[in-house]
């Protein structure tokens, strides 16, 4: 609801309706048809029905007619000049505003049309890198699929002793191992048995770390050493990623504790299947210096997250290098 207001060029408001719809809003101000403002003084007191020639900051007001009709009033910042200026803009062509539209619009799409394109390719790159993560982890586990890749020369029967045998070393730590032909170079930890009574492994997170289990002879010894290393990880490959395309002849050096070095030759490389693991021959003791290495390869089951194969190189002493 409007409350009434005085307005001192007009007079009194009119009556309006109050709170309740049969009262009339009443002004003690207003009587007998006359208005009076009691806020101004007597002197300075001026009726607002007479006719005075009243100017208000640009507006003039020529005449008055009456209380209620309306008055003329004139604008003077609207004079001949801009009028003129005004009738000679409409009389420009409008073709020529369309021309330069289309010349704006064509320049606009020239402009940022490129970025616009580079900006597509790029998210649909990453987007279908993405995909194609997501899917390899979610099938697979894991994300090098290659680790299920054994190439055509590993078979699944024990490789034979090819070639002389060096004499065997004392007892020594390992504490480093390379394979020239892979690049491999990397420390070896010392592994027990897990508590499942498997031979425990190297921790995932450490992709350059081998472990020897010390459950066997020291790499140069007499009977059988053996090392483990993993294959992969959801975040990269291993140390013994690629120690299945290890061929007859490639040499393994391991260097020991003591400050001597153990030479080891290549006899072939094994594929088995991790519930036929072959135990007698991986681990049992041979009667000359061998040194096994094992890792994780062929299929991949996702429920288990587990490979369903091993991979086992098999290696015999060649040549020594006393501290």
């Amino acid at each position: 609801m409007e409350l009434p207001r005085r307005n001192r060029r007009h007079g009194p408001a009119r009556p309006v309706q109050g709170l309740f719809e049969d009262e009339l809003y009443q002004d003690d101000s207003y009587q007998d048809g006359s208005y009076r403002d009691d806020s101004y003084p007597d002197e300075l007191y001026q009726s607002p029905y007479e006719d005075h020639g009243y100017q208000d900051q640009g507006y003039q007001r020529r005449g008055h007619q009456g209380l209620f009709s309306e008055p003329e009033y004139e604008e003077p910042r609207y004079d001949n000049r801009r009028r003129r200026r005004r009738d000679e803009t409409q009389r420009i062509d409008p073709r020529d505003y369309a021309a330069y539209e289309d010349y704006a619009d064509r320049r606009s799409r020239r402009r940022r049309g490129p970025t616009r394109l580079v900006m597509v390719l790029g998210s649909v790159l990453v987007l279908a890198g993405a995909a194609v993560i997501g899917r390899a982890v979610a099938e697979r586990g894991h994300l090098y699929g290659p680790a299920e890749q054994i190439p055509a020369n590993v078979g699944s029967s024990v490789p034979t002793l090819d070639g002389a045998v060096a004499k065997p070393l004392a007892f020594s730590r390992p504490v480093q191992i390379e394979i020239p032909k892979l690049d491999v170079d990397a420390p070896v930890m010392r592994l027990g048995l897990a508590a499942n009574h498997t031979v425990a492994v190297p921790p995932l997170g450490n992709h350059n770390l081998a472990g020897w289990y010390d459950g066997s002879v020291t790499p140069g010894q007499k009977g059988t050493a053996v090392i483990l290393g993993h294959v992969d990880s959801i975040t990269g490959i291993s140390v013994f990623f690629y120690i299945k395309t290890l061929r007859r002849g490639n040499q393994i050096k391991i260097m020991r504790a003591n400050g001597s070095m153990a030479i080891f030759t290549v006899d072939g490389v094994q594929k088995v299947v991790k519930t036929a693991f072959p135990s007698s021959d991986v681990y049992g003791m041979v009667k000359y210096p061998g040194l096994r290495l094992i890792t994780c390869g062929g299929p991949f089951d996702t429920a288990t997250r587990q490979y369903l194969d091993d991979i086992v190189v098999y290696a015999h002493l060649t040549k020594t290098i006393r501290a």
